[in-house]
């Protein structure tokens, strides 16, 4: 069951579950509008230019971000799946390093069709990113 009631958590914990569960749930809500929504107007491949060209399946996974993000974030909200939720959620997160690292590597520069992101916001995200895991952590650890 979903629920907000969150009081049996330390204070960190329960903010960092409440503000990254909504975060999750609508940052999978917009990889899904922009998808379907924008990409008519910008181009096929606008989301597959976020991805290194290493990684494998590369429409498989920009297709399987959105629905991984929205369910960790509604079940961060779950007291029975929340500890669950919020390991689950620290992978996706160390999974995204290297596309965060990559970015800085490149220079935020991801193609002809996006706009270069400023090298200290790529340096920012990717910093944010170990904060991130950590609040996770703490979510998981204060979890019973």
């Amino acid at each position: 069951m979903l629920s907000l009631n969150l009081h049996h958590l330390p204070l960190v914990a329960r903010l960092s579950t409440a503000i990254f569960g909504f975060v999750f749930i609508f940052a999978g809500i917009g990889h899904f509008v922009v998808m379907i929504g924008i990409e008519g107007f910008i181009g096929p491949n606008t989301l597959l230019l976020y991805l290194p060209p290493w990684l494998p399946f590369p429409e498989l996974l920009v297709w399987v971000t959105g629905p991984t993000e929205i369910v960790g974030g509604l079940l961060l909200f779950s007291h029975k799946y929340r500890k669950y939720a919020a390991y689950f959620l620290m992978l996706h997160l160390i999974a995204f390093l290297s596309i965060h690292g990559w970015h800085v590597w490149i220079g935020g520069n991801l193609g002809h069709l996006i706009a270069p992101i400023p090298k200290w916001v790529t340096w920012v995200r990717l910093l944010f990113q170990f904060v991130m895991i950590g609040l996770m952590w703490r979510v998981a650890k204060a979890s019973v």
